[in-house]
């Protein structure tokens, strides 16, 4: 997956790569805050659906939709329906603990030491120019880079 090294965070998690306990604290004394999360996480899905640029429209609307529809229900937004009480903290977690930018260099460095150790294993990139989320045009080219070092 691309995004394990190139994408482009919101707000929050690029300030939980800096502060990532003092915002864990400042969630759990301000439950208030924690709108921030949500809020970013549905800008991040957002950005995950391709949007054809002609029309401006998602590619896959009905999966879009789907997805929005489990979004509201995990944050509590269907009438009747309870916010999961660990989908803020488990995107937080996941954001600031594995996704930080600390982290990202020995994701990579993982998976290029195993394409140099491994010649056999292949990595398939399902990737295109729609992606907002790890902008295709700006990594392309490390990408293809990495297709011609490591195959």
């Amino acid at each position: 997956n691309p995004a394990l090294f190139l994408f482009k965070k919101p707000f929050v998690q690029a300030s939980a790569d800096m502060f990532p306990k003092t915002l864990l604290f400042l969630f759990k004394i301000i439950p208030f805050l924690r709108f921030l999360v949500k809020k970013n996480y549905e800008e991040a899905g957002e950005k995950g659906f391709a949007i054809d640029p002609r029309t401006n429209q998602a590619v896959y609307p009905d999966a879009k939709d789907k997805q929005n529809m489990v979004n509201s229900r995990c944050f509590g937004r269907v009438k009747g329906e309870q916010e999961h009480p660990f989908i803020v903290p488990g995107i937080y977690g996941a954001s600031a603990f594995t996704l930080s930018a600390k982290l990202l260099a020995g994701h990579r460095e993982l998976l290029l030491g195993n394409l140099t150790s491994s010649p056999d294993s292949k990595v398939h990139w399902i990737w295109g120019n729609l992606d907002l989320t790890v902008p295709y045009t700006e990594n392309i080219g490390e990408a293809q880079g990495w297709a011609k070092k490591y195959d």
